[in-house]
């Protein structure tokens, strides 16, 4: 049985403070596991291939333990390789469909919003050599052309934000499935979801601009000093730093996204299908394959 009192209620829906909430506290009781994940994962990470795929499936068996803790069932970490290993390859399949459709939507947005932005200009002919004052109103239109592209565009990856949590735990799954799949389960949170993402990003700012330290202390460097030597010690120096302190803030902060993706998944399917979920997640390791 959980410690956590938030997750004593295995079938009751949480706030949005309380899906962040539940994510940190159950990444603070399982630091030591959850931790030792993401730094295999990051290791595999290096090798092509064979090791982005195995980053793919790391992260979802984190999610899949975030998942059992909230649901009451926990696992052991043995057996949930088990079951996330038999998709091994569907992981990393399911990130590159996300990726594909993503950049595919960020190309029509900013093809089309141009178009609708900028048609209304050219047509009423307001753009001429002789108008010096058009050169403000485009860069106003297209900086309001960019941000509706990222709103739109971030609308439509939050469809996808929970894509591997199908593939880990529920049956009859495969890549294209669990896009889909991930698609029908947030279409009615999309807003709630945008909103749980904003928080948790803010909670992993101060790690964020920790990764930028280096970037300011190389322009401090520059501005300080002149000396080519200088300048080309400081950039080795800074690229180091910039490593180590990216690697360290990507570890930390992985398993903390998989246990927030692990809580609004659970979270969604507790709205949507109350008890529900523990019958479709019910069978046999056979089922999995």
């Amino acid at each position: 049985m959980s410690k956590n009192p938030i997750l004593r209620q295995p079938t009751g829906s949480l706030s949005v403070g309380n899906v962040v909430s539940a994510g940190l506290r159950i990444y603070r009781d399982h630091f030591k596991s959850y931790f030792g994940l993401a730094i295999k994962a990051l290791l595999w990470s290096l090798i092509p291939i064979y090791g982005w795929a195995k980053n793919c499936q790391i992260q979802a068996i984190i999610s899949r333990q975030v998942y059992k803790e909230l649901v009451d069932k926990p696992e052991p970490l043995s057996t949930t390789r088990t079951h996330v290993q038999q998709r091994f390859w569907s992981y990393w399949v399911a990130q590159i469909l996300i990726g594909l459709i993503s950049f595919g939507i960020y190309i029509f947005l900013s093809i089309l919003l141009r178009i609708i932005v900028f048609l209304p200009v050219l047509s009423l002919g307001m753009i001429s050599s002789s108008n010096s004052g058009i050169s403000p109103l485009l860069i106003i239109l297209d900086i309001v052309a960019r941000l509706m592209g990222i709103i739109i565009y971030l609308w439509c990856y939050s469809h996808f934000f929970i894509a591997e949590l199908p593939l880990a735990i529920e049956s009859n799954m495969n890549s294209t499935n669990s896009i889909g799949r991930s698609w029908e389960l947030t279409k009615p949170f999309i807003i709630r979801i945008q909103v749980i993402i904003l928080v948790a990003s803010l909670i992993t700012l101060p790690i964020v601009l920790l990764t930028l330290v280096p970037v300011f202390m190389l322009i401090a460097f520059f501005s300080t000093s002149s000396s080519s030597d200088v300048i080309l010690a400081s950039f080795f120096l800074m690229g180091l730093l910039g490593i180590i302190f990216g690697v360290v803030g990507t570890t930390l902060m992985m398993p903390f996204w998989q246990a927030i993706k692990g809580v609004i998944y659970y979270d969604i399917r507790t709205r949507q299908e109350g008890l529900g979920l523990r019958i479709r997640d019910a069978g046999s390791p056979e089922s999995l394959n």
